[in-house]
């Protein structure tokens, strides 16, 4: 469902870029994901331009709701205190960790989904960053793959 999601999107963006004439590059930008995200969308109007950066904007924004760790409800948030617990999530969020699963996989942990745990105990993401204890670290890891 996700992989048509985005081929479908890359079509359209496609399309557009393809029978622009005079074509202009637009540029928008937005929040999301932690950080500034820069859309460039070539297009011979800025109705087209803005119709394309609209679509960019919703489905980053659409995968930030289900992915986020720090938005409480999304389903990785759900996952991380399910504690074990079975949890409903939608079927695009299974067919990312598939695809994340595989990843971890294919470069030998180099990705790592489930480093996130040990990560935060570092709090880079707070104005008061400390150095976790060496029990904190050891049952961190005990949570992810490494």
């Amino acid at each position: 469902m996700l992989k048509k999601k985005i081929l479908y999107t890359s079509v359209l963006l496609c399309a557009f870029s393809l029978t622009a004439s005079a074509s202009q590059v637009y540029l928008d930008e937005f929040q999301a994901l932690g950080t500034n995200i820069t859309s460039q969308v070539k297009a011979d109007t800025e109705e087209k331009a803005q119709f394309c950066q609209k679509v960019i904007k919703d489905e980053t924004l659409r995968l930030e709701q289900l992915l986020s760790a720090y938005i409480p409800s999304s389903d990785i948030s759900k996952l991380g205190t399910s504690n074990g617990n079975w949890v409903e999530v939608s079927p695009d969020t299974v067919e990312i960790l598939d695809l994340t699963k595989d990843i971890c996989e294919i470069t030998d942990g180099a990705l790592d989904p489930t480093v996130g745990t040990l990560v935060k105990l570092w709090s880079v993401d707070h104005p008061n960053h400390r150095v976790p204890s060496p029990q904190e670290i050891e049952e961190a890891l005990k949570k992810s793959r490494l």
